[in-house]
């Protein structure tokens, strides 16, 4: 519950759990065991061998990424290269809950759509994790996760790209023409494998010092 409330109370606004008035605190722990029990978690991955790249893009088999920034961060890998991608969901009843609680109080849905964001980011972390640790990934290092959306991965077409290649459908999770997907609290992602890994993202390299999902680590 302290990881939780912490992360949440960051997310609307306080520098920690324990900066919240004691009165709001205990509403806000009160809507994320509510939440807790909205979790309906579901994921799909897939991987694939990376069989071309040039400096705009990374092709694997079903799937190619439009990146030239992410095409140049294999310029810091050691082949060969693997595609790890995968997409993950909260479930419907997340976004239902959220949507109602909008009609009875706009600080339960703001503090709901909050826990939300941070339990998919959470959930995304443990299946990088999971998949990371298997045995077939064992002799491989792996780039961070990245998304649609982020860097200079375009989200609509990313998204297609990904949906293509993975049909998530079949957990229940679909894409707006938009690139936004439905249920609102799932996520998409790639992670590059490769023998060695000397940098991860290529913020290492990229010169846009503003940019807010700038990582150094």
């Amino acid at each position: 519950m302290d990881y939780l409330l912490s992360h949440v109370a960051q997310k609307v606004g306080y520098p920690s759990g324990e900066t919240i008035p004691e009165d709001k605190k205990k509403k806000v722990q009160s809507i994320i065991e509510k939440g807790l029990t909205c979790i309906e978690t579901r994921y799909i991955y897939k991987a694939t061998p990376v069989v071309s790249r040039d400096s705009l893009s990374i092709s694997g088999k079903g799937i190619v990424i439009e990146s030239p920034k992410w095409a140049t961060l294999l310029n810091h890998m050691q082949a060969p290269f693997i595609l790890y991608c995968f997409t993950l969901t909260l479930g419907k009843k997340m976004d239902e809950v959220i949507q109602a609680s909008q009609e009875t109080s706009l600080f339960e849905a703001f503090v709901m759509d909050a826990f939300g964001s941070v339990i998919t980011e959470y959930e995304a972390d443990q299946l990088a994790h999971y998949l990371t640790g298997r045995p077939e990934a064992q002799l491989y290092e792996f780039s961070r996760r990245f998304s649609p959306g982020y860097c200079d991965w375009k989200l609509q077409p990313g998204q297609d790209r990904l949906f293509h290649f993975l049909k998530p459908e079949a957990i229940g999770l679909t894409c707006l023409s938009s690139g936004a997907m439905v249920p609102v609290k799932s996520i998409s992602a790639v992670m590059i494998a490769a023998r060695k890994v000397k940098k991860t993202s290529p913020c290492f390299f990229c010169n846009e010092d503003a940019c807010a999902h700038r990582r150094w680590k």
